[in-house]
């Protein structure tokens, strides 16, 4: 990826260059008629009344970070952006604002990638490189303490994957194998609340 600015004009609008081929997620928002497409390269909307790309986002539109790997709405109108280095951006598509969640990107883990996002009431359960981080979409306040023992799984450096609800039945997908809780609402610090 490169950066170009025009010297023709007087404020200098920059615009990253990138490759939006490599499709890492995808996220389809109903209620606009939209589908957002995290890439290696950054977010691109598409409106599916037309089938056309309407916007392309990268780190001079608003992203922390171009590498993305996860994209979620949250319950608020908000788009959840999750980047290899462990940036979250969140985006206001009503309103075409941002802010930024620093956490996990700034942490001393040495896998920081957001992998998935599931949103599970007024909570956003974050999979990341060393395990699970949940979140409040209210505040944007962690919550607990990371679940980085997911039963006998190894503990701080289990990578998830993905994340999913059947009920109450909570599911991670690690590099490890499957871990799941029976109940999302038990304490899912204990390792003992997780089956492998």
């Amino acid at each position: 990826c490169f950066a170009y600015a025009s010297a023709n004009s007087q404020a200098r609008n920059w615009e990253t260059f990138t490759s939006i081929k490599e499709i890492k997620d995808i996220e389809v928002v109903p209620s606009t008629n939209e589908v957002y497409c995290a890439t290696s390269g950054g977010l691109f909307e598409i409106d599916m009344g037309t089938g056309s790309v309407k916007r392309k986002f990268t780190n001079v539109d608003g992203l922390l970070s171009v590498e993305l790997l996860s994209v979620k709405e949250d319950d608020r109108n908000r788009l959840w952006i999750g980047a290899a280095d462990g940036s979250i951006s969140i985006y206001e598509y009503q309103t075409g604002t941002w802010k930024y969640i620093f956490d996990i990107k700034n942490s001393s883990e040495s896998d920081k990638s957001i992998n998935d996002f599931l949103l599970v009431n007024n909570f956003m359960y974050v999979a990341t490189g060393y395990g699970i981080q949940k979140i409040s979409t209210v505040d944007l306040n962690f919550v607990d303490a990371p679940y980085s023992q997911l039963g006998s799984f190894p503990a701080n450096n289990t990578k998830v994957n993905k994340l999913a609800l059947l009920g109450n039945m909570f599911f991670a997908a690690t590099e490890a194998g499957i871990a799941w809780a029976s109940n999302i609402n038990s304490n899912l610090n204990n390792p003992s609340s997780w089956t492998n």
